[in-house]
């Protein structure tokens, strides 16, 4: 058999017969094994040049001949001269001989581990922001709570001096009107933290049938606590009920809320507005956030990580992006619609009728 055109290839093959002799080998091959031609030449079977551990090469290439046809081994580990190779080896019979082929993915193992552990490193990275971030988000809200805590604390503090006054004097109407502010004050504490609570709450919430409207209702609470929508018109039309997180939901039109928020500092809107239309069909459910804040330049890089068009240190270019995941779990989606001016957001949900049928 003439086979010195098995020399132009650039992967070790060697021609064998049933008792594992070494009949040819091509040209790779001697720089393969790093062995000369006279000692390839030298070596009675090929037992002798593939030293596989729990592997018999022999045997699977006699299996081959008995076959008829090729056999392709699992993926091996070959060490020579002290250097491990990762190679998976094809038995191809051919006249009673078998054509032996070894192809090494030694590079493309090891270039893969480099690429598993890179993502791994970049997804460790990743986490690391997102907690920093919600760290930072954190520290912001602790600040606004502890700022809107103490007004009515103030107020309380006061109002107790002045109602044990009140009652020394026996003074029964003004004590009762200080004890219905003391009531108020302290129920604004309580509906404060309660929202806090609920924001920080963990994530693993079930999904369930929520009203949209309350959820957009409770953020907007929310934001209205921490003292955040003073000068901000707050427009909310429509109602409808998905399948979805209450909490998750709740976290992402917070994010779009505070984001609007941020955009009115960077102009000098004399009348600011957030609008938030929900509107259902049976196709879907689609809520419209929009604001007459300054808008943004590059809408189409919005959801990209680590896009942001606040100042340095204010942003990391997150929050979107995560709310974007969030959307896309319950089957929605998350996008920016273009406006002459302002911003608008677009959020589709599949409506709870066609979940149910599905």
């Amino acid at each position: 058999m003439k086979a010195d055109y098995l020399d132009h290839l650039q992967t070790p093959i060697m021609l064998i017969n049933a008792k594992g002799e070494l009949e040819y080998y091509n040209f790779i091959c001697s720089h393969f094994f790093k062995l000369p031609p006279r000692k390839l030449k030298k070596l009675k079977g090929i037992g002798q040049l593939l030293k596989v551990s729990d592997f018999e090469i022999l045997k699977h290439a006699q299996e081959a001949l008995k076959l008829g046809a090729p056999i392709v081994s699992p993926e091996l580990n070959l060490l020579l001269n002290e250097i491990a190779y990762t190679v998976v080896i094809k038995f191809i019979p051919l006249d009673q001989k078998v054509l032996v082929q070894i192809l090494d993915y030694s590079i493309e193992k090891h270039l893969h581990e480099k690429y598993k552990q890179h993502i791994l490193e970049l997804k460790e990275s990743h986490e690391q922001i997102v907690r920093s971030d919600k760290l930072t988000a954190l520290g912001e809200m602790i600040s606004g709570v502890s700022h809107e805590i103490s007004s009515p604390l103030t107020i309380a503090s006061d109002k107790l001096l002045s109602l044990a006054e009140h009652l020394h004097r026996k003074d029964e109407k003004s004590s009762r009107l200080d004890l219905e502010e003391l009531t108020f004050q302290f129920k604004r504490i309580k509906q404060i933290v309660s929202n806090m609570q609920n924001l920080t709450r963990s994530s693993d919430e079930a999904v369930c049938v929520i009203n949209i409207k309350t959820v957009i209702e409770n953020a907007l609470n929310f934001a209205q606590d921490l003292n955040l929508l003073s000068g901000i018109t707050i427009e909310l039309k429509g109602e409808s009920y998905i399948l979805g997180s209450a909490l998750k939901l709740q976290q992402v039109f917070i994010n779009l809320i505070k984001n609007s928020i941020d955009a009115f500092k960077e102009g000098a809107i004399k009348e600011k507005r957030i609008s938030i239309h929900i509107e259902s069909c049976t196709e879907q459910v689609v809520v419209n956030f929009m604001d007459n804040g300054p808008g943004v330049d590059e809408s189409e890089k919005l959801f990209e990580m680590f896009y942001t068009t606040k100042k340095l240190g204010e942003g990391t270019g997150l929050g979107l992006p995560i709310s974007q995941k969030i959307i896309e779990s319950f089957h929605g989606s998350l996008s920016s619609v273009k406006k002459e001016s302002g911003a608008c957001l677009e959020l589709n949900f599949q409506p709870l009728i066609k979940k149910v049928l599905l």
